[in-house]
């Protein structure tokens, strides 16, 4: 996509992942997050969970990071460097549960199949992934990553509200488009970004993955402040904790 011609006709859905916590836990990247790019604007976002079984004995988040303070708790995410791999590392270190041990698997569906075998007490995962098992009740959700609790489920409290506001992120997702695109182009197509999130098929489609738009979205300069932000926060995070991938 970095490389692709600025002619309005590739664009790239954009996301949290590439854009924010690759650049921190690669040893290098072929691309600039924010200047090989021009950014248009934040469509969607969707929250980091911490998940345990329906079941679990952990009924909340400060219960399960008690007891990590003197026996072990194990929770899964994607793998080595993801960004659930990364927030458990932050949460860990800023509650003080230093036995809360990081099982890394190939991406969330094995793991979400070992915490539903018993594997693993927990899991942080995107909500996204989640939302069947969360409203049947075979998962009980423990935190939220975003800002604000998710309306879906209201009681679920967020991680800034459990004294850790440094893990506070989204796994979002935007519009993007290689760098040098002309501004007549990039003018038109961030005019449309807040109809099309708007429309009413695109919301309900958003709320059944417990994902919303924001309202008002970032666009142009604004959204490239905040990518160029969100990317520069988490490089210091991953940093911080020693996380590298290869």
């Amino acid at each position: 996509m970095a490389k692709a011609a600025p002619d309005g006709f590739t664009l790239a859905v954009s996301h949290a992942i590439p854009f924010g916590f690759a650049p921190g836990v690669l040893p290098s990247i072929p691309y600039d997050p924010v200047a090989d790019f021009t950014h248009l604007g934040l469509l969607a976002e969707a929250p980091t969970v911490t998940v345990v079984l329906g079941r679990s004995p952990y009924r909340g988040m400060r219960e399960m990071l008690e007891a990590a303070k003197s026996r072990p708790v194990r929770y899964g995410s994607s793998g080595v460097g993801s960004a659930e791999h990364i927030m458990g590392a932050v949460v860990q270190r800023a509650s003080g549960a230093t036995q809360l041990d990081h099982i890394p698997y190939r991406g969330t569906t094995p793991a979400l199949q070992d915490l539903m075998a018993g594997q693993i007490e927990a899991l942080n995962a995107p909500i996204t992934t989640l939302v069947p098992q969360l409203r049947d009740g075979s998962l009980r959700l423990l935190a939220v990553s975003s800002e604000a609790r998710v309306a879906a489920f209201p009681d679920a409290p967020t991680l800034a509200e459990l004294g850790m506001p440094q893990a506070t992120h989204t796994q979002w997702i935007g519009i993007s488009a290689p760098r040098n695109l002309p501004a007549p182009i990039a003018e038109r197509i961030i005019a449309a970004i807040p109809g099309a999130a708007a429309q009413p098929m695109v919301r309900q489609r958003l709320a059944e993955f417990a994902s919303t738009p924001r309202d008002p979205a970032p666009l142009g300069a604004e959204f490239t402040r905040f990518v160029a932000g969100f990317r520069d926060h988490w490089v210091a995070m991953a940093r911080a904790e020693g996380i590298v991938v290869g």
